[in-house]
């Protein structure tokens, strides 16, 4: 059984690297997105910045998005092949952090180097109690912070990566382009189709641009930032448009580029062109 949770999680990697929140209930969490691929162990850090003491708990689950992006949580009957949970440990599981300060949670993956291979779940983060006077408890069972209000309803959910050494980068094929224009401003969107091939999730940055011919240089129309998709399945993308040309020459063209950086490198995962005049059509 699958249940979406989309109203009541605030995910992760779809969030800006600083996020602050008003209210009492106040949490930082660094990383917003856990890889570990040379080595099996990290660390994520939960602070404290409301005005009292907090106790929290982190549940693992599975999760998978569907083709709009939305992420669904798997029931513990139906864990997928790729399901980091029984190989991931985690500690702290349970703890209370006073006002201002911050637990490190330690994380470790030794998963099977036999076969290449990506797996994935998510930490739950959810505050249990707003007034924790009880101390902490250890229920261990064997890229920027997020800062966000927190409370027994709501939790924020980090996905966490585990890749053996060498996995080759997946490719990314972006099909369906479609350009829609606002009648009534000078901004528009871009609608596709990202298909997904191979064993290794991607996330990273959609750039739209537009040039008046094929030698020319290329202007920034748009941007969609943080943007992941697993290995699974693809999923549709919807970037908005600063601005959108009304009055397109002859030979233009949209270029639209889905990229990441690995290092201080700026890799590009997928490139798709689409002549104006054609989408006009």
């Amino acid at each position: 059984m699958k249940i979406k949770l989309a109203s009541l999680l605030l995910f992760a990697f779809l969030l800006p690297e600083w996020l602050y929140a008003q209210g009492e209930n106040q949490i930082m969490v660094h990383p917003t997105r856990i890889v570990m691929e040379d080595n099996t162990y990290d660390e994520l850090r939960v602070t404290n910045h409301g005005p009292t003491t907090v106790l929290y708990r982190i549940t693992v689950i599975d999760m998978e998005m569907d083709e709009n992006g939305m992420l669904q949580t798997i029931s513990d009957d139906e864990a997928p092949e790729w399901s980091l949970k029984p190989w991931l440990r985690i500690g702290p599981r349970q703890f209370r952090v006073g006002s201002g300060r911050t637990q490190r949670i330690r994380l470790a993956a030794p998963i099977p180097r036999d076969t290449p291979r990506e797996y994935r779940s998510h930490l739950l983060i959810q505050a249990i109690d707003t007034n924790a006077d009880s101390p902490s408890s250890d229920m261990r069972d064997d890229e920027g912070p997020i800062v966000l209000n927190l409370n027994m309803l709501y939790g924020v959910a980090v996905p966490v990566f585990a890749r053996t050494p060498g996995l080759p980068v997946s490719a990314v094929k972006l099909r369906d382009i479609n350009i829609e224009r606002d009648a009534n401003t000078a901004t528009g969107k871009v609608r596709l189709f990202a298909e997904f091939e191979g064993k290794r999730s991607a996330f990273g940055n959609f750039s739209v641009y537009y040039r008046p011919d094929i030698n020319s240089e290329r202007i920034l129309l748009g941007e969609l930032n943080r943007i992941a998709i697993y290995h699974e399945r693809g999923r549709n993308v919807e970037i908005p448009l600063q601005y959108v040309v009304r009055h397109p020459a002859e030979d233009s063209l949209i270029e639209v580029e889905y990229h990441t950086r690995m290092g201080n490198e700026r890799v590009v995962l997928a490139k798709a062109s689409l002549y104006l005049n054609s989408a006009d059509e």
